[in-house]
């Protein structure tokens, strides 16, 4: 049995309906191929202790597989003590657990020393998982498992990590029916979430792309993407047995980051697929000839990371490497063939102070993006901005993963970033507000909106305050109308494709 803890504690409170993992869809295949039952306790918000061991009891699994990203690790560790609680005699009866995730591959140490946890996973786990079942089916031994460490009587056993999956085909279908996919929070929307690669080729420093890439001895094969037409197989199978999906949302890194694969697969998919679709891109790769293609293809939203206006920050310390011009450029090109672009900004970055956030605030206007993530900066565990941060005494070796805010650095306040996050958006309307205004006005008042924002002056705590009651209004709102009204809430999200299309 999966437990996949899929919330997040924020302003806004816990999600309602719960989102689509590639990664258990996946494990669930192979392990039916294999002649295993699956079942899946899908937290879409923190339960009830009671209501937790009712459950493991009334399942009765004999492996418990929890699913932890690092932000939601201190929920699986309490999950894990709960389990001990629920089977209390699960050692003498056989019954193990094993975590992985994104967390268990970048702290195995953390994970595989949490009570309660048996085994911790590292990296891809189809293999691992099916060998670990077909041997406890078998009786056979299960210590020298590649990709798992293991608790024994005489200490932990670290086994190596297994090559990468290089070739993606030969992977069965995700199991989409392990959800209650229906339900979930993309398909009350009609939307379906979808991957077709895996891995990034891209090295930069707060992703925890290039600590993952690094456990894997063919490490040079992390990049990887079905086949275009595994792709449109895995597709045809949404469309056939989910009949009211209109949308897709790819989530792989960059979907058009392989030419020859990108242009095979989008002739295929105008003619066999057919539905309109969002995808994320990086700046410096786009040219016109691949958006004009997305947007032939129905493409009505993609998504950059632009991360930091900040030149130095942006290049230097996250090696993005990547131009302001060429940003630019990006939005431009998406905005004259009618494509709505949504620009990733971070907060709190090492080494920020508030007029570098305006930097960033001050590009975001000048990009013009349909819509605006800013999230505050969160250090994934060995990554190398987490090094970083470390080394300059802006964090603490250990620190609650729930946090909103990790690094302390002497330039910024608590209060600040927290203005800055939650009034991100409201300083970018401003700047573009500025932008109609003469020449000669429009200089006197930027200044003045630039000093508001960097002023010390400001009640940053009083304004956060308002933000959060803001906030919870908006979510609350927008959750209300899609469980009370959802034909108004798809009108709603109907005219903005068009509006694209």
């Amino acid at each position: 049995m999966f437990v996949y803890p899929d919330f997040q504690e924020t302003v806004g409170g816990t999600q309602q309906h719960g989102s689509y993992s590639e990664g258990l869809a996946s494990l669930s295949a192979v392990l039916k191929e294999a002649g295993q039952e699956v079942a899946l306790y899908h937290l879409t918000r923190h339960p009830k202790k009671e209501n937790y061991i009712d459950r493991i009891r009334k399942e009765s699994p004999n492996l418990i597989a929890f699913a932890a990203r690092t932000s939601i690790f201190p929920y699986v560790q309490e999950y894990a003590g709960w389990t001990n609680e629920a089977l209390p005699n699960r050692a003498d009866d056989g019954v193990l657990t094993i975590c992985g995730s994104y967390h268990p591959t970048l702290e195995p140490q953390e994970t595989i020393d949490t009570p309660g946890i048996d085994i911790a996973c590292l990296g891809e786990g189809e293999g691992a998982l099916v060998d670990l079942c077909t041997r406890l089916d078998e009786g056979k031994s299960i210590g020298n498992i590649r990709n798992l460490w293991l608790k024994t009587k005489t200490g932990v056993v670290r086994n190596p990590a297994r090559p990468l999956i290089e070739d993606l085909d030969s992977l069965p279908l995700p199991d989409f029916d392990l959800f209650d996919y229906k339900n979930l929070a993309s398909s009350r929307i009609k939307t379906a979430t979808v991957m077709l690669s895996r891995g990034c080729p891209y090295k930069c420093t707060y992703c925890c792309n290039h600590q993952l890439r690094e456990i894997y001895p063919n490490k040079g094969k992390y990049s990887r993407f079905r086949s275009p037409e595994n792709s449109i197989e895995y597709l045809k199978k949404i469309k056939t047995d989910y009949p009211y999906i209109k949308y897709l949302n790819f989530m792989d890194n960059i979907l058009p980051m392989r030419k020859k694969w990108f242009y095979d697969f989008i002739e295929r998919y105008k003619s066999e697929i057919d539905l309109a679709f969002s995808c994320r891109f990086r700046a410096d790769l786009m040219n016109r000839e691949v958006v004009q293609a997305l947007k032939d293809a129905g493409c009505y939203l993609v998504h950059f990371g632009v991360e930091s206006g900040d030149d130095h920050i942006r290049n230097e310390i996250l090696a993005r490497n990547m131009k302001r011009e060429k940003i630019k450029e990006a939005f431009n090109v998406c905005r004259e063939l009618g494509i709505s672009a949504l620009s990733y900004n971070m907060i709190n970055l090492p080494y920020e102070d508030m007029g570098k956030i305006l930097e960033t605030i001050k590009l975001n206007a000048e990009l013009k993006p349909d819509r605006v993530v800013d999230t505050i900066f969160y250090p994934y565990p060995n990554t190398k901005l987490y090094q970083i941060a470390l080394e300059e005494g802006f964090m603490k070796p250990y620190y609650d993963y729930r946090q909103e805010i990790i690094l302390r650095q002497p330039t910024l306040s608590e209060a600040e970033v927290l203005f800055a996050q939650r009034y991100f958006r409201t300083y970018i309307r401003l700047y573009r507000w500025t932008d109609r205004l003469p020449r000669f006005l429009k200089k006197r008042i930027e200044s003045i909106v630039d000093k508001t924002f960097v002023s010390r002056w400001m009640p940053h705590s009083f304004m956060v305050s308002v933000a959060n009651l803001r906030l919870r209004l908006v979510i609350g709102a927008k959750r209300l109308l899609m469980k009370r009204a959802p034909r108004l809430y798809l009108r709603l999200r109907d005219k903005i494709v068009q509006k694209s299309n």
